[in-house]
């Protein structure tokens, strides 16, 4: 696809997204001014839903390339969207070389990348350590951390369930509606000096602060 054509495509999908999932999921979003307008960055988010990586999508301010299992591209009509999106096919729960050194070229050409670090949707609704492939893409590419955190879309579209149940702004708000907050950018010259240990564990808090963050801008019932 020539590449006006593909960012008109990704401008198309992203208005029409983020109009349908502001009215009929209720949709809210803070942190945008945190991401970084240009160069290389690499968006870490919790995971519970296929509905994730279109809400962080629409959330930053950018074009962005995700992470998606392989299977998926082998789907009749979804494997020709996320193809169309710039995804990157990676291994149920883990990293393929061909999808680390995908996702380290399109770092190298100063692309945001979306990354789901615990490897797959939650089981439980709650965040899950990261898969050691994160450790592996960040000792070859070193570029600011932005840690995001997702709420709603478990209670919305978990693992558990054959179809999404929406929470319209219409009908009175429940845990279904969903929030996206993106945090500051955390440079590589402060994760540079962690031990791996740290990397992982304090990785893991940004996100799940974040997290924190989108759950309290869920909207909410008014007492």
């Amino acid at each position: 696809m020539h590449p006006w054509v593909a960012r008109r495509w990704y401008d198309l999908t992203y208005s029409t997204t983020w109009a349908f999932l502001s009215v009929f999921a209720s949709l809210r979003t803070n942190g945008r001014a945190n991401m970084p307008k240009d160069g290389p960055a690499l968006l870490l988010a919790n995971h519970a839903s296929f509905l994730d990586p279109p809400m962080v999508g629409i959330s930053a301010p950018r074009y962005i390339s995700y992470m998606a299992r392989k299977s998926l591209f082998a789907k009749k009509y979804l494997g020709g969207l996320i193809t169309s999106l710039d995804a990157i096919p990676i291994e149920y729960k883990g990293f393929s070389r061909e999808g680390l050194m995908a996702t380290i070229e399109r770092l190298e050409r100063g692309k945001a990348v979306i990354m789901f670090p615990e490897g797959e949707r939650s089981h439980d609704g709650k965040m899950s350590e990261f898969k050691p492939g994160l450790l592996l893409l960040l000792k070859r590419v070193k570029c600011p951390i932005i840690p995001v955190g997702i709420a709603g879309t478990y209670h919305t579209w978990n693992r558990h369930m054959k179809r999404p149940s929406l929470c319209p702004v219409f009908m009175p708000p429940d845990e279904r509606c969903l929030a996206v907050s993106i945090g500051k950018p955390i440079p590589p010259a402060v994760y540079g000096e962690w031990s791996r240990d740290e990397l992982m564990g304090k990785l893991f808090e940004a996100v799940k602060a974040q997290e924190g963050e989108a759950k309290k801008l869920q909207r909410k019932r008014r007492d």
